[in-house]
């Protein structure tokens, strides 16, 4: 009479990774043997917050602008810097605002006294532009207008600026020289067959050369 057993599926999976050892063991020395690694399934995400930096009964349209995180006060958490048309600083663990401000304007004015001057298509830039050590938020908009702030949502000096009326699509804080000072500031515009791209200084002068025509 044929006896048929059948193994624990716990049983299985020892076996299996036992086998899964010695095929992979060396013949050689040192012999080496690379065990598979076992890991927990991820939970699903859990919501911490929504729609934090809208108004009571709507929210700015959001394009294709990218938020961006960065150490506003000095604590052990990272705050967000999102835009839409407005620029909005937000505790990163409850979604409060601690600042906003009208893109093409700073925190020093009252924010319902002026307009945003656009939209904001490339994604908020977080960097040390100037090289003191302190990061600053680089936002570009339609409209033509770059600025560097901050981290209280204030201009820095020379900032802002406007190389066209068109809208600016793209944005990027580089050290082109590679003088390891300071950061250069590369905006591009949506212009097709004219001068569309320009650089500037940390200090918000056009740097040398600049703008170009980018094929």
């Amino acid at each position: 009479m044929n006896r048929r057993t059948t193994l624990p599926p716990g049983l299985l999976t020892i076996l299996a990774f036992a086998l899964f050892a010695l095929a992979s063991a060396q013949t050689t020395p040192p012999y080496v043997q690379y065990l598979p690694l076992i890991m927990n399934p991820l939970s699903a995400p859990t919501l911490k917050w929504q729609r934090l930096g809208c108004y009571s009964s709507w929210c700015e349209t959001g394009w294709y602008s990218s938020p961006a995180v960065v150490n506003l006060d000095a604590d052990p958490q990272l705050e967000i810097v999102a835009s839409a048309y407005s620029i909005w600083a937000l505790d990163g663990d409850t979604g409060n605002i601690l600042w906003q401000t009208r893109s093409g304007h700073d925190t020093r004015e009252n924010f319902e006294s002026v307009s945003n001057v656009g939209r904001t298509w490339p994604g908020v830039v977080v960097a040390n532009v100037d090289g003191t050590g302190q990061p600053e938020i680089v936002t570009a908009h339609s409209g033509g207008w770059v600025a560097v702030y901050d981290l209280n949502g204030r201009f820095k000096p020379g900032w802002p600026q406007r190389p066209t009326t068109a809208e600016l699509r793209g944005l990027l804080a580089a050290d082109l020289d590679g003088d390891g000072s300071s950061l250069e500031i590369i905006v591009t515009a949506a212009i097709g067959s004219k001068t569309n791209t320009w650089v500037y200084n940390a200090n918000g002068a056009l740097r040398g050369g600049w703008p170009q025509l980018t094929r």
